[in-house]
């Protein structure tokens, strides 16, 4: 390692630092314009255009760890669980904001900007690992930093969907580097700390293992291992992509060596059963946990499309077949090309595999694309730059400002859009990105309700950012986190579509042992339910449009 710092220039880390203070700088525009056009009497939640209902569970872990839990409990579903969950990710945001006295929002945005820096200087001294050159390593780091697909070219197909009601149901169906903040490492970064985390702990333990590899050194591989325990912890899929990779590089270096290493392969053996440690924890509570069972099993993430994964990563497809092809040309395939061509039909293999988490996989497939297609637009630049003609070689190959064009135009507008997009939903207020100053008053006299935690009864919006936002448990409200979802989901509408059955009512919130009901406009869009007219109910908060009901039992 200290070799690639070494070979580093404090040009080339002035180069790093501009880039990174560019990323966290547009990686927040978005979210500063949404907090300052919140509308009067509306707070902004710090949600974003895509999958927002991850961010309501990431909230719910933060509030745990500021309230003082370290292991975490799933506040979406009332069935009681038998143990909670230790999560290292989360448990570090959530307590940076006890100690800053911040709420979850802010305490997840705080540690998405913190967390940027360490992955773009990972980034760049994995990319200076295989360039010796600061020109390949500053256009590696740049595919790496801002890079996206082609899936901005889909737009027009899209352009309604962006402005209607149904366009938070619809993300699934995008491109994914549209769709998918996981398909690079820009949108990973925008997106959520989590996501942030889960490519530097994966960048890392490839560098280290690679390290230990070239110079036969164990505690890298150890280190590895040590890196591995951390990631799995809170990210164990990621497991079959290591423990894929590594196993068959290993086999392909003793093989090219002639020798197998016995030394080594102790020290890698040593660090995989540690990283093994937290894979053997998420089985066990899997096994003896019926709620982190059920739920395990609902949270199904597959690759419906082929051709959005492909959009995903666009031009990096056939640039990095070209500097595979010219590797192969040249006789030049070193041991670490091997490695990522590894990686590469590794991650696509996991992608497409019939397993619950598919689409978990596009993520690190950015990374040796853009390796193989730096040396792809090396091969193709050397080409270019023999032929005459000044309108063509003066102008386009031999003009960086051409080639800066093409970048932006060819390797950066689904970024563009996704920042922009967002932009225009915050123009937009859509109402899952902000909540009324009443709703706000409604989380704060839950979040006072003590011990905690009560089981709240509302629909689906309210019920989403209840555990976030008051540490509150809901009926039902998410649906990879609420078991049975599908049925409470009729359950609930059944509740507030009529102002009838209420012997059965009462009844029930017994059985599931409810506290509290929440009657707000979103409840009140779903049926003639009148709890005021309920002697089975108590008001004990009121404002213009929320209402809370005690339960009385």
């Amino acid at each position: 390692m200290k070799e690639i710092f070494a070979s580093i220039t404090k040009a080339e880390w002035r180069f790093v630092a501009g880039v990174i203070l560019a990323v966290i700088l547009l990686t927040n525009l978005p979210y500063l314009y949404g907090y300052w056009a919140a509308p009067p009497g509306q707070t902004f939640i710090g949600f974003h255009g895509v999958n927002p209902v991850d961010y309501a569970v990431y909230y719910s872990y933060i509030k745990q760890a500021i309230s003082g839990q370290v292991l975490f409990y799933d506040l979406f579903t009332t069935e009681p669980g038998r143990y909670g969950t230790l999560n290292i990710a989360w448990l570090m945001v959530g307590w940076a904001g006890k100690l800053l006295a911040i709420s979850p929002g802010a305490a997840f945005h705080l540690a998405r900007i913190l967390f940027t820096p360490p992955l773009l200087l990972l980034l760049y001294l994995f990319v200076s690992f295989f360039f010796a050159d600061a020109l390949r390593r500053k256009i590696g780091f740049l595919l790496l930093a801002f890079g996206s697909g082609l899936g901005f070219s889909t737009i027009p197909w899209f352009s309604q969907i962006i402005v209607s009601s149904d366009f938070f149901n619809t993300t699934d169906l995008w491109p994914w580097d549209l769709g998918s903040p996981k398909a690079n490492i820009f949108y990973s970064i925008y997106h959520d700390p989590h996501f942030i985390l889960s490519w530097l702990f994966l960048l890392l333990i490839f560098l280290l293992s690679l390290l230990a590899f070239q110079r036969r050194r164990g505690v890298y591989a150890l280190a590895a291992g040590a890196a591995g325990l951390v990631f799995f912890n809170f990210h164990p899929y990621f497991i079959f992509l290591v423990f894929s990779v590594l196993p068959l590089y290993g086999a392909y270096f003793f093989i090219r060596q002639k020798k197998f290493d016995w030394r080594l392969s102790g020290w890698f053996l040593a660090g995989g059963l540690l990283a093994f440690l937290p894979v053997g924890y998420h089985y066990f509570l899997i096994k003896q946990d019926l709620v982190i069972g059920l739920r395990s099993g609902q949270n199904v993430c597959p690759v419906l499309f082929f051709l959005p994964v492909l959009a995903a990563f666009g031009l990096l497809l056939p640039l990095a077949a070209i500097g595979g092809y010219d590797l192969s040309r040249r006789k030049a395939w070193r041991p670490e090309w091997v490695f990522l061509l590894i990686w590469l039909l590794a991650n696509f293999t996991l992608l497409f595999l019939p397993t619950p988490f598919q689409n978990v996989f596009v993520e690190g497939i950015q990374f040796p694309l853009v390796i193989f297609s730096v040396i792809g637009l090396s091969g193709l630049y050397q080409r270019l730059s023999r032929l005459s003609g000044f309108w063509f070689r003066d102008l386009i190959v031999c003009n960086p400002y051409a080639w800066a064009m093409l970048f932006f135009l060819f390797f950066c507008l689904s970024n563009v859009f996704n920042v922009s997009r967002d932009i225009h939903l915050y123009y937009l207020r859509q109402p899952i990105l902000y909540h009324s100053a009443d709703v706000t008053a409604a989380y704060r006299w839950l979040d006072a309700q003590t011990p905690k935690p009560k089981i709240v009864l509302a629909g689906e919006y309210l019920a989403l950012l209840t555990p976030g936002f008051s540490g509150q448990k809901v009926y039902f409200g998410h649906g990879h986190e609420t078991l049975f979802y599908d049925r409470k989901m009729i359950v609930v509408a059944w509740f507030y579509q009529t102002n009838a059955a209420d012997a059965q009512k009462q009844k029930w919130l017994a059985a599931e042992k409810i506290d509290y009901v929440v009657y707000g406009a979103d409840e009140k869009n779903m049926g003639v339910f009148r709890p005021e007219e309920k002697d089975y109910l108590r008001l004990v908060f009121d404002s213009a449009t929320t209402q809370i009901f005690a339960v009385v039992k």
